[in-house]
């Protein structure tokens, strides 16, 4: 199957199981909504989390449900990879309080 800038997003996504430079016309799709979403989110640190996004999406696009839509979809890895930047800077945090606390002793 070729994927084309008029195919669904099902079927781009679907094409770029076996032609992964297809995925290419998903993201040129939703980068701006995608980027945008992030960036609000998390301010500065969302360019990283919208680029992480896509890299998600692009390993995980066998595993896509077939909607002929992949907003939803990336909106929801969007939401999952800022939470998991947050619980991995909360960590960080944690970690150098507790670093700190030991040094004062």
């Amino acid at each position: 199957m070729h994927a084309s800038q008029t195919s669904t997003d099902a079927a781009v996504i679907r094409a770029s199981r076996l032609e992964p430079a297809a995925f290419g016309i998903v993201f040129d799709r939703h980068w701006v909504r995608i980027h945008r979403y992030c960036v609000v989110r998390a301010g500065p640190p969302g360019e990283d989390v919208a680029a992480e996004t896509f890299r998600v999406a692009f390993d995980r696009r066998a595993d896509y449900d077939g909607r002929a839509d992949a907003s939803p979809w990336l909106y929801g890895i969007a939401t999952n990879v800022d939470g998991s930047e947050d619980s991995h800077a909360d960590e960080a945090l944690a970690v150098a309080e507790r670093t700190v606390a030991a040094e004062v002793r």
